[in-house]
């Protein structure tokens, strides 16, 4: 079985992992950079934003299941959320205000 990141599970048979930003524009920042990488990758997420908030689900649509391309948007995902913002800070642990 492929390495889960860490933070993401698996949910109705989807990875799943909920970010949440200070604010509207970080995570539309984030969300515009995973969508690079998922485009360079020809797999695409099902996502959700409100404001600050990110839920991410990936599965492979055609194989209507997880494989490994799945697992390997969300390390990649998970690198740039380190390379954004750094180790330290965890955006998925943030108190915020939602719309």
């Amino acid at each position: 079985m492929p390495i889960m990141p860490d933070k993401w599970e698996i949910r109705n048979g989807c990875l799943y992992r909920e970010y949440v930003f200070r604010d509207f524009r970080e995570a539309f920042t984030f969300m515009t950079a995973c969508a690079l990488e998922a485009e360079a990758a020809n797999h695409h997420p099902d996502w959700r934003n409100v404001y600050n908030r990110l839920e991410v689900r990936l599965i492979t649509h055609e194989a209507r299941s997880l494989t490994e391309r799945d697992y390997k948007l969300a390390r990649a995902f998970e690198t740039l959320h380190e390379r954004m913002f750094g180790r330290d800070t965890d955006t998925s642990e943030r108190q915020g205000a939602s719309a």
